[in-house]
């Protein structure tokens, strides 16, 4: 797979950056504690499903009570404006874990897409380098048989379908302190070894039912509970590696996976917008190295970013066909060369109901979206995302356009994207017992501008949700009443 110039020139500067040299734990980041190089470290990733950045302390929101993330982005660097390059659970961790854009990786949703075994991730890499490697996971589209585990000499996923009663994927999951339980047994084991571990909290995803104090502290405001709740499960983590002595010696990564759009253009979740509500999250890097604390990132930056800079601090040796571009140089206070801008796509819309898909490019000053009606927003002055000024800045549009264009290149694979595999027979199994059923649109050989726009669907979209939640709560009547409407106003 060609991946362009961006790999090139990635692998250039990472060649002749310190890897494997004896200074490298120096510079503007300052000299790791005695004795210890950057290849003595273990690696923590934590991912946060389904949190906005905007919804926590650390980036500015009052009514929430996040201090154990606060804590963690005052001791190191907090990245204001991090973007993932879509806006589902799959693909975004794909690409964190790759350092590629959905093009080039090929998982372009959640559920019949699968991360090839071809692909080099980070686990995969560490493992190499002699790295002990645990992933602990809370949710099933993240489950092994979707390629995501490779690399890991454990994967806890172990979710048995049959026992859910649901008509969602996105519905079967754990609560993140089990997760947090077994992941924390795992790095007790290490002792003496160097480890990997990643740890995955679903909380904060759909449905919103975050335990007490957390239901009583936030009433009515459910979402922001369940990130207060996976708060203090970081916390424990934290306070785990604090006690066994592990913190001077550990670099610590906490990234959202993608946002949540609350109602914001007339969106309920996410998946089928790329706007900045479910593109715009968290990331957080927090390590022994006296030069992270307290700093904070303005660039734009994307999860594609997160391998590669961690490849770099760590001093394994730069990532093999990564798209992503270490942010060492950043975080050494170095401006860099070309203006950043993030890719971002979402084929939700194309795949579940043959509508257009959507492609996005975010800078620091705008977002551009390409859709059968572009749309172009100036997020310096309307964060919102509300005044479209694709019609009124139209050289603007070309220029993003351009840039899109190029950027897709580099990727090595077209924007276009083939429909989902076949799932094996036993996936097909377990999901029809659940009543999951899962539909596909084949559009293949039509052009996104000859489909639907999605901004025009959304009420289908939201109406299809309400028909849902009627069926869980038992009203099976005003579900069906739903449904036909829908399907009489929308017969395709």
């Amino acid at each position: 797979m060609r991946t362009g110039r961006v790999a090139t020139i990635l692998t250039l500067s990472t060649t002749l950056g310190c890897f494997g040299l004896t200074g490298c734990g120096s510079g503007a980041l300052g000299r790791l504690p005695d004795g210890l190089t950057p290849a003595d470290l273990n690696l923590v990733i934590v991912t946060l499903d389904t949190t906005r950045a905007d919804r926590l302390g650390c980036y500015g929101y009052r009514d929430v009570r996040t201090p154990h993330l606060d804590s963690l982005a005052r001791g190191g660097v907090l990245f204001s404006q991090a973007h993932a390059t879509a806006p589902l659970t799959l693909p975004s961790h794909a690409s964190l874990f790759t350092g590629k854009y959905p093009p080039a990786h090929g998982v372009r949703d959640n559920g019949g897409y699968f991360l090839a075994d071809t692909e080099r991730t980070l686990a995969e890499t560490l493992r190499a380098g002699g790295y002990s490697t645990g992933g602990f996971v809370s949710a099933y589209v993240l489950d092994h048989r979707w390629g995501i585990a490779q690399g890991f000499d454990l994967y806890f996923d172990d979710f048995d379908l049959l026992k859910f009663n649901t008509v969602s994927m996105g519905d079967i999951q754990r609560r993140g302190d089990v997760t947090l339980e077994r992941a924390i047994d795992w790095i007790r084991q290490q002792a003496g070894r160097r480890f990997f571990a990643w740890l995955h909290l679903y909380d904060p995803h759909s449905p919103y039912e975050p335990p007490e104090p957390f239901v009583t502290a936030y009433a009515g405001r459910a979402y922001v509970g369940e990130i207060a709740w996976t708060d203090s499960l970081v916390g424990q983590l934290v306070d785990e590696l604090s006690r066994t002595g592990l913190t001077g010696r550990t670099l610590v990564v906490v990234a959202g996976d993608h946002g949540e759009s609350l109602d914001e253009h007339n969106e309920s979740g996410h998946a089928f917008f790329v706007y900045d509500s479910t593109m715009h999250v968290p990331l957080i890097m927090s390590g022994p190295w006296p030069g992270l604390a307290g700093r904070r990132i303005p660039e734009v930056v994307s999860l594609v970013d997160v391998m590669p800079t961690i490849l770099d601090l760590l001093g394994a040796g730069p990532p093999v066909g990564a798209q992503g571009r270490s942010l060492r140089p950043l975080l050494e206070g170095r401006s860099p060369s070309t203006p950043p801008a993030a890719y971002s796509e979402s084929f939700y819309a194309r795949f579940h109901f043959g509508w257009s898909d959507l492609r996005s490019l975010r800078t620091d000053h705008y977002r551009f979206i390409e859709a059968p009606r572009p749309e172009l927003y100036d997020i310096t002055r309307d964060p919102g995302e509300v005044e479209n000024l694709a019609g009124a800045l139209p050289r603007v549009v070309a220029a993003m356009r351009a840039t899109m264009a190029r950027v897709e290149d580099e990727m090595g694979e077209a924007p276009e994207a083939a429909p989902p595999a076949e799932m094996d027979e036993e996936t097909l199994r377990k999901l029809a017992a659940l009543g999951y059923v899962g539909s596909t649109v084949d559009t293949t050989g039509k052009s996104s501008a000859d489909l639907a726009d999605p901004k025009d669907k959304i009420g289908i979209v939201n109406r299809m949700h309400e028909a849902r939640e009627s069926f869980l709560s038992g009203d099976t009547a005003t579900s069906i009443k739903a449904l036909k409407e829908i399907i009489a106003d929308s017969p395709e």
